[in-house]
């Protein structure tokens, strides 16, 4: 990764900066540097800020302008930039900026040598066109010239000699004063809000189906179902024609899931109405208690799966069904209904008799809807995503679709929560058990760039000390603080992976993710299962303790290990556990 200079504030960050910068973040190495933003004077002495500046370990300093296409206005005959001016001048006054202000620096000694091109990182240009739109092709830098960029950097840099020590020097004097590791994390930084924007430019969808009362919505991993859930949890609570808006359901089945939308919930700024999110599990609790009928949580670990899963669900609906007058005044009744990762809700409880019902989960959430099946509801999920260790066929969409009436069915079909090097990194893990989540993988090529996914394997006593290496680096490098990193592993408690009896890494105390969700603090590590981590996401991830991808033999590990990696948005590190000589373990 090359050393970033970063002085441009966030608001100056355009779309197509981010693009370039995440490309060069990816392919550049550790000898690169990269200024982001710099100012120069352009002809008339007027202050002026530019995009890139490139130092190669050979070549020398490009200056690249980023544009997004190339626009003239025939009618007008002005260019389409703020100030009328063509690219080419702009260009121009750069360069020229540039080289006077390396000259002043340098004071007799050997400047780099400076090269200039615009450009253009959604633009695909032919390379045997001698200009484009007015623009000689030679100081065009396009998208399909980035995909070789060696071979458009030796375009640039006809004589690429090595970089001596006096030009490296002087380009750090002119332009590395700000040199410094949070610079990469403002990079880091960005990306992220990269992510957001491309996440919620796809509300456009739910623009289009606001005339739907009721929505399914279908999206792989990362493809952003959790931010559309609450978007429309929001719209559902705020466009009503009521005065006090609409009282709204939301339901996670993952604790963790549930606690995270809790909080992003509680930060909305409703203009009117109300969003309350619950647990499939508090929900089937709450019938209960209201009815005055006793359940207990088993202790036999063997035993609690079944009881959230099967028993506590069924002895809800029962109670539905007895005790109608008492629940009419005991429970809270909901005007819509938003639930997301629908896929973990059974439509289908096993009976006694041994059939199912065709009710499920689903017969609670209903009963708990001012108007039932015909309430404003919109799920979201994916069934490829539904764990391997679930009851098969508990879930069904085409039974749950078959209750609603006249609803619009879509899928989001694009990953936007990802670098460029994760989202390969998935795309590789393809076999028995992740075949429909990789095929389910899609992008339209707009990921930005990123760091490279870090694999390491390493006997379990030695596990602790190469997740402190990986802590360590990213945040010497400034890419992320220890804080900011979600810790998973494939058994259920961290004391049964190879972190056992571990309190902190790098100074920083191990924590369960749940107790971090209200109040994180700077100082702790949050760690959970991966089961557990369902819809959660985080910038970095460390995955423990789980044997290599091309190792692993059944469908459930490999499901396993997919879902713990697409958990990470930016950094990702796998920490194999090397097996002894016998193979045991």
């Amino acid at each position: 990764m090359p050393q970033w200079i970063y002085s441009r504030p966030p608001e100056k960050c355009q779309e197509n900066e981010l693009r370039f910068a995440g490309f060069l973040n990816d392919r550049l190495g550790d000898d690169w540097f990269v200024r982001w933003g710099y100012w120069y004077h352009d002809n008339d002495g007027t202050l002026r800020e530019g995009d890139f500046l490139v130092l190669g370990p050979f070549g020398g300093l490009a200056v690249f302008e980023v544009k997004s296409s190339v626009g003239f206005l025939a009618l007008t005959g002005q260019w389409g930039t703020d100030d009328g001016d063509s690219p080419v001048t702009q260009l121009m006054a750069q360069f020229s900026g540039v080289l006077n202000h390396l000259k002043q620096i340098a004071r007799g000694r050997h400047c780099p040598w400076v090269a200039k091109a615009l450009v253009f990182p959604a633009l695909e240009v032919a390379t045997n066109i001698s200009a484009h739109r007015g623009i000689p092709r030679e100081l065009i830098v396009a998208a399909n010239d980035l995909l070789d960029f060696g071979a458009a950097w030796r375009r640039l840099f006809k004589k690429c000699q090595t970089l001596t020590a006096d030009e490296r020097d002087v380009f750090l004097e002119a332009y590395g004063e700000d040199i410094q590791p949070s610079a990469v994390r403002a990079f880091v930084t960005e990306t992220d809000k990269l992510f957001l924007r491309q996440s919620t430019a796809n509300y456009r969808i739910l623009d289009m189906l606001s005339g739907n009362r009721q929505l399914v919505v279908e999206g792989g991993v990362g493809s952003g179902k959790s931010w559309h859930a609450i978007e429309q949890a929001r719209r559902f609570a705020e466009n009503t024609g009521g005065s006090s808006g609409r009282v709204v359901l939301m339901v996670a089945y993952n604790i963790a899931l549930c606690e995270r939308l809790r909080t992003t919930v509680s930060r909305l700024r409703l203009t009117r109405g109300h969003i309350t999110v619950r647990s499939a599990e508090s929900l089937a609790a709450a019938i209960l208690e209201a009815c005055g009928l006793p359940h207990e949580v088993p202790t036999n670990p063997d035993e609690i799966q079944r009881y959230f899963n099967e028993v506590l669900p069924g002895l809800a609906l029962d109670a539905l069904s007895m005790e109608r007058e008492t629940l009419e005044t005991a429970l809270h009744r909901y005007d819509a209904l938003v639930v997301d990762e629908v896929q973990d809700h059974d439509t289908s409880l096993p009976c006694a008799s041994g059939e199912s019902d065709e009710g499920g989960l689903w017969g609670i959430y209903a009963a708990l809807l001012k108007d039932g099946w015909q309430s404003p509801i919109a799920v979201f999920g994916d069934p490829g995503q539904r764990p391997p260790f679930r009851r098969p066929g508990g879930f069904n969409l085409s039974t749950l679709r078959s209750k609603l009436s006249q609803h619009a069915h879509l899928r989001l079909r694009q990953a936007v929560r990802y670098t460029l090097p994760v989202y390969q990194f998935l795309k590789q893990l393809d076999g028995d058990g992740t075949r429909e989540l990789v095929a389910g993988l899609q992008t339209d090529g707009q990921l930005p760039g990123g760091s490279a996914v870090i694999l390491k394997e390493a006997p379990a006593d030695q596990i602790p000390q190469a997740v402190e290496q990986i802590l360590t680096s990213w945040e010497t490098s400034g890419l992320c603080v220890p804080s900011k990193v979600l810790i998973l592993y494939d058994r259920s408690t961290m004391d049964r992976t190879a972190l056992g009896g571990i309190e902190s890494l790098c100074g920083h105390h191990l924590a369960p993710f749940l107790d971090l969700v209200d109040e994180p603090n700077h100082r702790n590590i949050g760690h959970t299962s991966i089961h557990k981590a369902k819809g959660l996401d985080a910038l970095a991830v460390i995955l423990v303790g789980l044997r290599p991808f091309d190792q692993l033999t059944t469908p459930y590990d490999r499901f396993t290990y997919f879902m713990g990696a697409s958990r990470a948005r930016q950094l990702l590190a796998c920490v194999h556990v090397t097996l002894p000589p016998d193979g045991s373990g």
